[in-house]
């Protein structure tokens, strides 16, 4: 009977991209820490308290209702040289409570597949397809404290096997200075999964806090924005993000960040542009040890 070792493997190289160097990750589901949104991974992934509207939907809830109103995010992600993710996200605002729904695909082609004992060749190839749709709800407590959770389904199907499970996001922001200063606390990824094939796989945990600072008029009509993160993924490593982001005129932007701790993850970078009620972004990001790069893309539409 053929095994799947291939999934562990599958699971090893996902986990060592977002592995620290001291540390090795022990959990699964490893594409719920990629950083889907463009303009939070030009910035070097910092997103727990610089995260707003539909970038609040997989990183920190409490910033959904940044923006009155209501708007959709669409974004595709090349991850690596065979993962893909596609998202959709829509949120609604009023004036206290704000709502989300999202939609994230991931999948990862050509995985070889080998019996237990190690051959030349491969018998066959499996695509993996991962799939999270979470239902997000925020409220402005004040003007300075909002608060946020996030519900979501987990679906994870490798060759022969899939499995359902749930998962919770927790956050908070304050915000200072007429809002120029903010402060982020998330808990992201508490949940349970079903067991694939014979075993369960560990949801990837973390709790994040993070602060950003705009530096408004800083020459004319630009606008500096600095933001850091500090993660701890409960036993599996501990990280820091930084980021900026130079605004003219609310209409054009760059974008640049590193992150600390990654055994293959460093610099990224990328612009935003933002028309009447269109909004496109960009993220670069280079992969250590000749894994590639990745490309985000999103278009972002008010309505």
């Amino acid at each position: 009977m053929k095994k799947i070792p291939f999934v562990l493997a599958f699971t090893l190289l996902t986990n060592f991209v977002f592995a620290g160097e001291k540390n090795t990750a022990e959990t699964g589901l490893a594409f719920l820490k990629i950083v889907t949104n463009p303009r939070l991974e030009a910035m070097g992934g910092v997103q727990t308290s610089i995260s707003k509207n539909e970038e609040s939907l997989t990183s920190n809830p409490s910033g959904l209702g940044a923006n009155y109103g209501s708007s959709i995010l669409v974004i595709h992600n090349n991850f690596l040289q065979s993962d893909r993710s596609n998202f959709v996200g829509i949120k609604t605002s009023g004036e206290k409570n704000a709502f989300g729904l999202a939609v994230r695909l991931h999948n990862v082609d050509g995985i070889e597949l080998r019996d237990d004992v190690p051959t030349d060749s491969p018998f066959g190839e499996a695509t993996a397809n991962f799939l999270v749709a979470n239902f997000s709800y925020s409220r402005k407590h004040s003007e300075t404290w909002d608060y946020g959770v996030s519900l979501k389904y987990l679906y994870e199907d490798i060759y022969r096997y899939s499995a359902k499970g749930f998962g919770i996001d927790l956050g908070t922001k304050v915000h200072l200075l007429e809002k120029d200063l903010n402060f982020g606390l998330s808990i992201l990824n508490l949940g349970r999964m079903e067991k694939l094939d014979t075993e369960r796989t560990e949801l990837p945990k973390s709790i994040n806090f993070g602060f950003d600072y705009r530096f408004l008029d800083l020459m004319e009509s630009t606008n500096l924005v600095l933001a850091a993160d500090y993660q701890n993924d409960f036993g599996n490593g501990t990280f820091y993000k930084t980021g900026l982001e130079i605004g003219y005129k609310e209409t054009f932007f760059i974008r640049s960040g590193y992150r600390f701790g990654y055994e293959a993850l460093g610099f990224s970078a990328g612009f935003g542009l933002n028309w009447l009620s269109y909004s496109l972004d960009y993220s670069f990001t280079p992969y250590k040890d000749d894994l590639g790069n990745a490309h985000n893309f999103g278009v972002r539409i008010l309505f």
